[in-house]
């Protein structure tokens, strides 16, 4: 995913400007690049408390985290270290919940 980026003010004449601004470009595309080009969402994965769910995540390799797009409940989600990282996520809750999720 590429954050859109331009130039706020186009000034030829302003050469320290230009340059931070092609700064500030090459580092926001540096620092956005990769990370969620290939992320997944997956909608509507339940989720049962004091139990693990395994949750294929689609990705083709290990993901290197995820984030909770969205929750029909507040409840803490977190990944357990075991399981098989190259096919899924196998996650824990401390209350059932409906979740959609953005794995990277």
């Amino acid at each position: 995913m590429k954050l859109p980026y331009k130039k706020l003010i186009d000034d030829e004449k302003d050469s320290d400007l230009n340059r931070i601004q092609a700064n500030i470009m090459q580092a926001l595309q540096t620092a956005t690049a990769n990370l969620l080009d290939d992320a997944v969402l997956l909608s509507g994965v339940s989720l049962v408390a004091a139990t693990a769910t395994l949750v294929a995540h689609k990705l083709g390799r290990v993901p290197q985290g995820f984030l909770v797009a969205g929750a029909s409940a507040s409840a803490n989600i977190w990944q357990s270290p075991s399981g098989a990282p190259q096919t899924y996520l196998k996650l824990l809750t401390t209350q059932d919940v409906i979740v959609n999720l953005i794995v990277f």
